[in-house]
């Protein structure tokens, strides 16, 4: 919008000089927001007429000056603060399954479901900024998101009908975009993938048995536990591809190996197994399956599961203490097995199942 006052001096109104000035304000608008802004400018040239009509003119710019009034619109949110390593848990010390976060050194835990229902087997996200876990708030076990505070909890699998329908053990792909879990929804234990908004969700093809526990290693590949060995030990450990090639045994004892995870670089995998004196011991194997080490070998009379690498793959964090989740607490080791620490104390219930955040 232009408004200013305007000078003419033509010769026997016909032809002379001209020059004038404009006030004027101009509005910007793009992507939901606007600018305001306002100035003035001048000029000066000259003009012809004949018969009070103009033939010809010429003006140049002289003076422009404009300046920014004030903004509108919606101002974009500030990006999320990042957050430093964390590890999620399981807690019963409010008398029901609840998750928590904490530090790597045990501080600063916060519950994060407070519901009075059941939450557990919490998985990151590859960028932190979500969380993956199991919740009986319905009735049978089903898998939902939440922000890592706690809000915006999304329900994804819907395997009702029958309160003996359960999906569980969910875990993010590294690149964010599905989610594999286990479920029963088709009377047998099978491994799905959906993608992480709840969509697609499809049955991988896996030869006849009982699968579970699946856990992605590196961009390509999962690991799970499987009765594919028939009654050779029962529970193994198997590599495949998600469309259901590559299906590779890493593990073959007569004992049971079970709760498989992947280190980051995926050069190594760690698994509990009672093939030591007939209790649970967390165990890291190459990623092929060579080299199987004891790492914890506790006492007899406790157990050790449910292992979780740190981000860099220096240190793996673990539950001590029953299998069944009844008196338990979650320790930090180095990767050789020294150094076991203490990071909970329950008062309580007990502390279990941990998740170290990735990267």
């Amino acid at each position: 919008v232009y408004a200013g006052p305007r000078l003419e001096m033509l010769l026997y109104d016909i032809a002379g000089p001209v020059a004038g000035a404009n006030a004027k304000l101009r509005l910007s608008s793009q992507a939901g927001s606007c600018n305001l802004y306002g100035g003035f400018d001048a000029y000066v040239g000259i003009m012809m007429k004949l018969f009070s009509k103009t033939i010809a003119a010429h003006a140049e710019k002289v003076f422009d000056y404009e300046k920014l009034l004030t903004q509108c619109g919606t101002t974009p949110p500030p990006p999320p603060t990042p957050i430093g390593e964390k590890i999620l848990f399981t807690s019963t010390r409010d008398g029901n399954a609840e998750i928590y976060s904490m530090n790597p050194n045990g501080s600063v835990q916060q519950n994060l479901t407070r519901h009075p229902s059941h939450d557990y087997e919490a998985a990151w996200s590859p960028d932190k900024s979500k969380i993956v876990f199991v919740s009986e708030r319905d009735g049978n076990p089903e898998i939902y998101t939440m922000n890592i505070d706690g809000s915006n909890i999304r329900r994804l699998t819907f395997s009702s009908g029958s309160f003996n329908n359960v999906d569980r053990f969910p875990d993010w792909s590294p690149n964010g975009q599905e989610i594999i879990f286990y479920s029963n929804r088709n009377a047998s234990h099978e491994i799905f993938l959906m993608n992480s908004d709840g969509s697609n969700q499809r049955k991988l093809n896996l030869p006849f048995g009982s699968h579970a526990q699946p856990k992605w290693c590196g961009n390509n590949q999962f690991i799970f536990t499987s009765t594919l060995s028939g009654g050779n030990g029962g529970l193994e450990i198997y590599k495949v591809n998600p469309n259901g090639t590559g299906l590779q045994r890493l593990t073959n004892n007569p004992s049971v190996d079970v709760e498989p995870s992947c280190s980051p670089d995926g050069s190594k995998i760690a698994f509990s197994s009672n093939r030591t004196n007939n209790f649970y011991d967390i165990w890291v194997m190459n990623s092929d399956g060579s080299n199987p080490t004891n790492l914890s070998d506790t006492s007899v009379g406790t157990d050790d599961y449910r292992p979780s690498w740190s981000p860099d793959g220096t240190k793996i964090a673990y539950t001590f203490g029953n299998i069944g989740r009844i008196s338990s607490d979650i320790y930090v080791m180095n990767v050789n097995g020294l150094n076991k620490t203490r990071i909970t104390t329950r008062s309580s219930g007990s502390n279990n199942d941990p998740a170290w955040s990735p990267k």
